[in-house]
């Protein structure tokens, strides 16, 4: 993949979904989508809630965003039974 190219995602009901960069590709996630579910930056170890979507009211403007990813800090979604979840954007680096 190369600067400027389109990433995106998609996880199956009931399947977690994390997006982790290769190694020194930077990317900006302008989109997250999830129904009862938490959307999270993480580290491996260390994760912060970016969408809370516990309660199943994530509307499509919730996931609205600018969150600059890499391999070191990038993104998951939880694992839930009423639906999947979803990130797009863009490769910055």
């Amino acid at each position: 993949m190369a600067s400027g190219d389109v990433v995106n995602g998609l996880s199956a009901t009931n399947v977690s979904l994390s997006f982790q960069p290769a190694a020194t590709v930077e990317c900006a996630i302008t989109s997250m989508g999830a129904y009862g579910q938490w959307i999270s930056i993480t580290n491996g170890v260390i994760s912060s809630v970016t969408v809370n979507g516990g309660d199943g009211t994530v509307a499509p403007s919730q996931g609205n965003i600018k969150l600059m990813i890499n391999n070191t800090n990038y993104i998951t979604i939880n694992a839930n039974a009423t639906s999947g979840g979803s990130y797009t954007g863009i490769q910055i680096k």
